[in-house]
C-alpha cells in the first residue's frame, strides 16, 4: 500500500484529485483515486482516529455515498461518539438519506448535551428537506451553544434571509452579536458605518 497524502484541492479540478503518493505530488481522476486509493486505505483502517481522518476526507469530496458501510463501522469502534455519529450522519446526508441521518443524530442526542455540530447536521438535513423555518431554529441554536461556530453565523443569515428577507435577517444579526458572534457584530458595525448620518 502506498503512503498517501490526502489531497489538497484547487479550484477547477472538479473532476480530478491532487493527492501525495510516496511523497510525489499526483493529479488523479476522482474515479481512480476513489476506487484504487481512498476506498481500500478507508476499508483497511481499524485505527478510529485515521478512520475518521479518512472518512472526513472522502466526505469532503463528497463520496458520502460510497463510505456509508465504512462511517457505520466507526460507529462501534470510535470511542468518540459524536465523531462517529456525525461523519455518519454526513455520509447518510450525501446520500440523500435525510430522514436515516436525523434517526441518527437524534440516537446520538438522546444521551449527551447539546453539540453545534449535531445541531449544525440538523440544520443541514431541514435545509435539503426546504423546512428552512426548521432550519433556522438549528441554525440559531448552534450559535446558542457556540456564538463562533465555523460557518454558523453564515448559516444563520441565510436560512433567516429565506423564511423573512432583509428584515428577519438583520433581526437575527442582532440576535447573534448579543450572544458574542464577531461576525455579526463586525456586520452590525459595518452597516452602521454605512448608514446616512440623521
Amino acid at each position: 500500500m502506498p503512503t498517501v497524502d490526502f489531497p489538497s484541492r484547487q479550484p477547477g479540478d472538479e473532476g480530478k484529485i491532487h493527492v501525495t503518493l510516496d511523497g510525489e505530488d499526483r493529479i488523479l481522476d476522482r474515479n481512480y483515486y476513489r476506487d484504487s486509493i481512498l476506498l481500500p486505505v478507508i476499508q483497511s483502517t481499524t485505527d478510529p482516529q485515521k478512520l475518521a481522518s479518512f472518512l472526513r476526507s472522502g466526505l469532503d469530496d463528497k463520496f458520502g455515498p460510497d463510505l456509508l458501510a465504512d462511517a457505520y463501522r466507526l460507529t462501534t469502534i470510535d470511542p468518540d461518539q459524536e465523531q462517529s455519529y456525525c461523519l455518519y450522519a454526513n455520509a447518510l446526508i450525501q446520500a440523500e438519506d435525510l430522514d436515516r441521518a436525523s434517526a441518527v443524530l437524534d440516537s446520538y442526542a438522546q444521551g449527551h448535551p447539546p453539540s453545534p455540530l449535531v445541531n449544525s447536521l440538523r440544520s443541514t438535513i431541514a435545509a435539503r428537506k426546504e423546512d428552512y423555518g426548521l432550519a433556522l431554529k438549528w441554525a440559531s441554536s448552534v450559535l446558542e451553544l457556540d456564538a463562533n461556530y465555523p460557518a454558523g453565523y453564515w448559516r444563520l443569515t441565510t436560512f433567516a434571509k429565506i423564511v423573512g428577507g432583509e428584515e428577519l435577517m438583520w433581526q437575527f444579526v442582532e440576535l447573534a452579536a448579543g450572544m458574542g458572534s464577531v461576525e455579526a457584530a463586525t456586520a452590525l458595525a459595518e452597516r452602521g458605518s454605512q448608514s446616512p448620518s440623521s
